[in-house]
């Protein structure tokens, strides 16, 4: 209402009252702009930027109130925006990263350059990128995890922090290529029989469904449990609980096949179950009994996965090669402690006081979904 009324008399000084002001001194009418100007200067504002050393937006404070002095307001705010564009991106494209170490007897991982208790598993690196992935920082992230690799010389495994990651775009996916490919190298460099490989840790929802269409990595449900590769955007572990139901008196034709792996690759929906229509079912039946009675060989559950993968146009990960993706570190931490053999060292030392962390209930239900 204040401002309604200011704005109604502002409007009658404009329409009936400027010849009043004609031979008013020019000093005066300066005086007047000071004072109503003096209003939008904020003295505190960059004072404050500087001490909580803000530098980004203290440069764009800066460009934006001289290139106004200079040139006017309307292209001091546009150079005040092209600062602020250019901030940001060199901002976005120099995240940090964190080295993480386990905190001997918890399923606890910090910055070891932050926590001195937190201590670096042997022979595995974890780090934590703490930024979404895209083309403007995916070299620096592809160069600090090569850069960390290259230290340790005794490295086989390396475990990527995707907790702080939303988002991965295309040039990010292309770089995790390469940085699986440049681990090989780094590795075979060393000592030709060795290899390095490569699990993600936390991925969000949204860049977890990105990696799972990328990579086809695998899942697991518990520690020690063989790991179930996904298949058009279902775990082997579903495939094979639709394989079994699908079976007519205990086995399953080529054309059965054929009619399964064409519905998978039409609902590439994990989780979804595959229901059939009534029609379809009669036709899933006469397709039985035509097959059976051409006694054609029936199709295993290895050949059901290798027609879906050639439907799809999937690829079948190399031995050893494959990217694992976990629930969070703990969770890959304790998968490779379970499965160690008996002559392979812990990933975790020992001791009396301070036993080989060991999966809590949280991470086994983490796990388990």
């Amino acid at each position: 209402l204040a401002g309604a009324i200011s704005g109604v008399f502002i409007l009658i000084v404009l329409a009936a009252l400027t010849p009043l002001f004609y031979h008013l001194p020019k000093p005066a009418l300066g005086a007047i702009v000071i004072m109503a100007v003096q209003g939008l200067l904020d003295y505190n504002e960059p004072l404050h930027l500087w001490k909580t050393r803000a530098w980004g937006d203290l440069v764009s404070n800066a460009v934006t109130f001289f290139a106004t002095l200079v040139v006017g307001p309307e292209l001091g705010i546009g150079f005040g925006v092209g600062c602020s564009l250019v901030t940001l991106l060199a901002q976005a494209s120099s995240p940090s990263y964190a080295v993480l170490g386990n905190v001997r007897g918890t399923n606890m991982y910090y910055n070891v350059a932050v926590m001195e208790a937190a201590r670096e598993l042997p022979n595995t690196l974890i780090i934590r990128f703490d930024a979404d992935l895209w083309f403007a920082n995916c070299a620096r992230f592809k160069e600090a995890v090569l850069r960390e690799a290259i230290k340790r010389q005794d490295l086989t495994r390396v475990i990527l922090c995707f907790q702080a990651v939303n988002m991965i775009d295309s040039s990010a996916l292309h770089a995790l290529h390469e940085i699986v490919r440049d681990l090989k190298n780094l590795a075979k460099g060393r000592d030709e029989g060795r290899t390095i490989t490569v699990a993600l840790a936390g991925a969000r929802r949204a860049a977890r469904k990105r990696l799972i269409t990328e990579f086809s990595p695998g899942s697991f449900l518990r520690p020690g449990e063989e790991i179930s590769r996904t298949v058009a955007g279902r775990t082997t572990r579903e495939l094979k609980a639709i394989f079994d139901r699908s079976l007519l008196d205990g086995q399953l034709t080529h054309n059965q096949c054929g009619i399964l792996v064409k519905k998978l690759a039409e609902t590439r929906m994990p989780g979804k179950d595959i229901k059939l229509t009534p029609s379809e079912v009669m036709t899933w039946a006469d397709v039985g009994r035509e097959d059976v009675t051409g006694n054609p060989p029936t199709v295993g559950f290895e050949d059901f996965i290798s027609k879906l993968r050639e439907e799809t146009g999937e690829k079948e990960p190399k031995q050893g090669e494959e990217i694992v993706l976990y629930p969070n570190v703990h969770a890959a931490v304790c998968y490779d402690v379970t499965i160690a053999g008996a002559g392979s060292p812990p990933l975790v030392p020992t001791h009396p006081a301070e036993p080989t962390p060991q999966p809590h209930a949280t991470d086994l239900a983490e796990m388990g979904q």
